[in-house]
C-alpha cells in the first residue's frame, strides 16, 4: 500500500499489507519501506509482523466513540496528560493504557460492520433509485403510449365523421343534382 500521510495506512497494516511511505509522518513507524526506490526488494520480501506496534497503538493511542462520547473519561485523560506532560514530557511511557485488546477488538469489528453495512445500505439505496427511475420511464413510456392512442383514436373518429360527412355530402349533392334536374325536366316538359 503506497500512503503519503492518510489513515488508509493503518489500516492496510489492520490486514496485513506492506506500507510504501512516500512523507514524513506519523505512519513512518510501522512503514515497511520509505519512497520507491526499494520497493521490489520490500515486496519479495515477506510481510513484516506488526501486531506489536498494533496493540499498544490499539490499546494506548486510539480513542473509540465510547470513549469520545464520556466526558469524564476525556477530562481525566486530558488532566493526567498535562501533567504527565509537565513532569515527563512525551516519551512512550507518556501513554497510558486506555483500551483493553478486546474491547479494541470489538470496536475495530463494529466499525467494520458498519463500513459494510453502510456500504450495503449504500448499494440497495442505489438500486431502488435504478428501479425507481426504470418505473418512471416506463410509466413515462405507457403515458405516451396511450396519449397516441387516444390522439390516433381522436382522428379516426373526426376521419369517421368527415366520411359520413363526405357520404352525406355526396348524397345531399347528388339529390339536389336530381332534384335539379327533374325542375329542368319538368320545365323542359311545361315548355
Amino acid at each position: 500500500m503506497i500512503n503519503v500521510s492518510s489513515s488508509v495506512a493503518l489500516t492496510a497494516t489492520l490486514f496485513d499489507k506492506r506500507i510504501i511511505s512516500l512523507g514524513k509522518t506519523y505512519n513512518n513507524c510501522f512503514k515497511d519501506t520509505q519512497g520507491l526506490e526499494n520497493i521490489i526488494e520490500v515486496l519479495s520480501k515477506p510481510v513484516r509482523n506488526k501486531n506489536s506496534f498494533l496493540f499498544w497503538f490499539l490499546t494506548k493511542y486510539v480513542f473509540f466513540e465510547k470513549q469520545l462520547n464520556d466526558k469524564s473519561f476525556m477530562y481525566q485523560y486530558l488532566c493526567d496528560s498535562i501533567e504527565k506532560f509537565k513532569n515527563e514530557g512525551v516519551t512512550f511511557a507518556y501513554f497510558t493504557q486506555m483500551n483493553g485488546i478486546e474491547e479494541a477488538c470489538d470496536s475495530i469489528a463494529g466499525y467494520i460492520e458498519n463500513v459494510f453495512i453502510t456500504e450495503r445500505r449504500r448499494q440497495e439505496d442505489e438500486r431502488l433509485a435504478q428501479e425507481a427511475e426504470r418505473l418512471a420511464r416506463e410509466k413515462e413510456i405507457e403515458e405516451a403510449r396511450l396519449r397516441e392512442e387516444e390522439r390516433k383514436r381522436r382522428i379516426d373518429k373526426k376521419r369517421e365523421r368527415c366520411n359520413r360527412f363526405g357520404i352525406y355530402y355526396e348524397a345531399k349533392h347528388i339529390i339536389i343534382g336530381l332534384f335539379g334536374l327533374k325542375i329542368k325536366f319538368r320545365n323542359y316538359l311545361e315548355e
